[in-house]
This record gives C-alpha cells, structure tokens and sequence, in this order.
C-alpha cells in the first residue's frame, strides 16, 4: 500500500519515508509525482528561472491560453511587477507565460495595424517630405534615390510596427541586462529581469494599440502615438515596487533602465531603417 502523507503541524510536510515533500509553488498542494494533481502545474517550476527553464517552460505550454488570459492582461496593465514576482516564484498557473502573451498581443496590434496601416505611412511619408522640402534637391537623378530611400525606410518601419513582436528584443533584453548590472544587489536572475521587462511591454502595447495609434492615425499626429515612451518609463518605475522592492532608488533605477533599453531598441530600429532604405535605393538606383 502506497505511503501517504501523515497529519502534522501545517508548516512541516514530510513524506511517508520521512524524506520532505516537494510542495507545489502555485497552490501549496504536496506533490506526489511530475504534476500538481490539485492545479496542473510541473514541479520543475520549483528551479531558479533562467532562459533555458524559461523556453522550456514555454514549449510545454506552448499558446495554452486557457489559464488567465483576461486576468492577465488585466492585472499586467494594473501591477506588472506583481505578475512578474508570481511568474518567477513559480505561481505560474495564475497567469498566461510572457513568451504567449506578447505573441497574442502583437497578432492582434498586427490586425490593427493592416487596418490603419496605409494611414501610418501616410504620416511617416508627409514628416519626411517636410524634411525634404526644407532641403531641396535639383539633381533628378539624386531626387530619384532620394525617393527609393524613403519608400525603403518607410516599408522597414512598417516591418517594425507589425512584427513588434520578434523585435521587442531588442527592448526587453537591453533592460533586463540594465536592470541586473543596476539591481544586482535585489536578488534577481537575468531571465527574471527580463520577464518583468516582457509584462511591462504588454502594459504598453496594449494603451498605445487600444487607444494612441487609432488616435494618432486619425487625428494625423504622431507624436501621439509616441506617448507610449513616457508610459514605458513609468511602468518600468512602478512595477519595481512589485517585483524588487519598494525603495524610491530602485523606482528610479528602473525607470533609467527602460531610458537605456529604449535607446538602444530606437537605435536599432533607425539605423536598421536607414540601412534599409539605403539599399533600396542603391538596388532601384542600380
């Protein structure tokens, strides 16, 4: 007959050979094999994330959005930094993995995008034309390039915009890099860092598709639709409190992590562009 698991004080929990029992991080429930029986959730939670345990874990769960979509998008746009903490301590049945969530969330800002998406590059292709007429070209055949250049910088934004998702990256990285050479000190992993910069993204993405890329798309303004950088910068703050601690120099030390990211993310995304453009232009030109 099987061992099972003797009635003792609550905070003491052995099993019946008198080896400690493995408790799961999601609901407490004692484990008696690979899964919860009470939740689901796999013991190999119990791990220090990194990146390897991070895919690994999404890979297993794959786009599973059975589990807390609604709640999650909820919650990251309300505390990121506490959906953040319960992911990393191993709560992860609670909400959707970070990885799912920011596929889900750039398919759908894609969606919009293909809707306003002509409207978009009207407005990037009316700011580079003011630029130009400020700086007239008489060479037509320097006018032609100049002409290729921004049809090719204006499609590698476009490419930005709708597949945000591969190139958020260069965002999420660059700030879990800052934050664990800034935080070091607060006890989290790189990959942890890293999550909290991927929930703080889909806090952003979901204001800036719900509400300022329409607007800046119909009203023609699109510094509108920049207005997402401050909110960048300030969930990078306020989700520090849920995630490291609640010091006002930790606060701060996350917001100037996010300045960090954004420039290197914006400078990939520019210079990217630029070169884009560039070879266009030399292909059209050639």
């Amino acid at each position: 007959m099987p061992d099972v698991l003797p009635a003792l004080a609550p905070d003491v929990l052995v099993r019946g050979d008198g080896a400690p029992a493995a408790i799961c991080l999601q609901c407490a429930t004692p484990l008696v094999g690979a899964y919860c029986h009470a939740c689901g959730q796999h013991e190999s939670v119990a791990d220090r994330l990194t990146f390897r345990s991070l895919w690994r874990d999404f890979r297993k769960r794959r786009l599973n959005l059975d589990r807390g979509l609604f709640r999650t998008l909820l919650d990251v746009v309300r505390r990121p930094g506490a959906v953040a903490d319960a992911f990393v301590e191993g709560r992860r049945q609670t909400y959707t993995h970070p990885i799912t969530l920011l596929f889900v969330v750039y398919a759908v800002y894609a969606l919009l995008l293909s809707v306003i998406g002509d409207r978009v590059d009207g407005m990037m292709m009316d700011q580079f034309e003011r630029q130009l007429a400020a700086r007239p070209v008489d060479d037509a055949e320097l006018a032609a390039f100049m002409d290729a250049y921004l049809d090719g910088v204006i499609e590698a934004f476009h490419l930005f915009y709708t597949y945000g998702a591969y190139f958020a990256v260069f965002m999420i990285l660059p700030f879990a890099l800052a934050c664990r050479w800034l935080l070091g000190d607060r006890g989290r992993t790189l990959a942890e860092c890293a999550v909290l910069g991927a929930y703080i993204e889909v806090a952003v993405v979901l204001p800036s598709m719900l509400v300022f890329t329409p607007l800046s798309a119909a009203l023609g303004n699109q510094w509108i639709g920049s207005a997402g950088l401050l909110l960048y910068v300030g969930y990078a703050a306020w989700s520090a409190r849920g995630f490291f601690d609640r010091r006002l120099s930790t606060a701060a030390l996350s917001a100037f992590s996010m300045v960090l990211a954004l420039v290197v993310y914006f400078g990939a995304v520019i210079g990217g562009s630029i070169l884009y453009g560039a070879v266009v232009a030399i292909q059209a030109m050639g």
